[in-house]
């Protein structure tokens, strides 16, 4: 992955998977010189909240969720007990 630079700021970079979007977020928290904040996230933004406060703690100050994705493993769970 290449971070863009100042001299560079117009470069794209391919994000991979889930983790190159927790560590854009880590990188735009530093440029900001953001040490903490209050992260809001609804639905899929949920799951990278959730995953940016795991990898990073003492960046997320407060979590907010809205709507998060459920586990596959709990959603197979709630389908069965409504059977």
């Amino acid at each position: 992955m290449r971070p863009t630079t100042p001299e560079a700021h117009d470069d794209i970079y391919r994000l991979d998977g889930l983790w190159d979007l927790i560590l854009c977020h880590d990188e735009l928290l530093t440029t900001l010189k953001i040490e903490e904040a209050l992260v809001v996230g609804k639905s899929f933004g949920g799951m990278v909240a959730c995953e940016l406060a795991a990898a990073y703690p003492r960046r997320v100050r407060r979590l907010a969720l809205i709507s998060p994705p459920r586990p596959i493993r709990a959603r197979t769970s709630l389908a069965r007990s409504s059977d």
